[in-house]
């Protein structure tokens, strides 16, 4: 298990993490789940945030690792970014069309 030792943000070395991908991809997993775990027990409460992740997750293990789940994570939020600006030109629209 990486040291903890900064109150707000795990201290883990990426090389290291990135040999274990390599070469013993179960502790990776592992020591991923952990880091993961810590990050989300010390951000406090946020509504939905572990939700988040379990579809995270999902996707990752569904699309595979490397590129493809980062090109699948980019269009994913390209397109939730394209349904905020929709909504917020939408509300604007109904804001100036709105009685004074």
């Amino acid at each position: 298990m990486p040291d903890m030792t900064e109150k707000n943000s795990p201290a883990f070395d990426f090389d290291e993490l990135s040999s274990l991908a390599r070469n013993d991809p179960e502790r990776f997993a592992k020591t991923r789940d952990a880091l993961i775990k810590t990050c989300m027990a010390r951000s406090g409460t946020f509504p939905g945030l572990d939700d988040l992740q379990r579809k995270l997750d999902a996707d990752r293990y569904s699309v595979g690792p490397g590129m493809t789940s980062c090109d699948h994570y980019l269009a994913s939020m390209q397109h939730s970014i394209g349904r905020l600006k929709r909504l917020a030109e939408q509300l604007e629209r109904a804001l100036q069309d709105a009685p004074n």
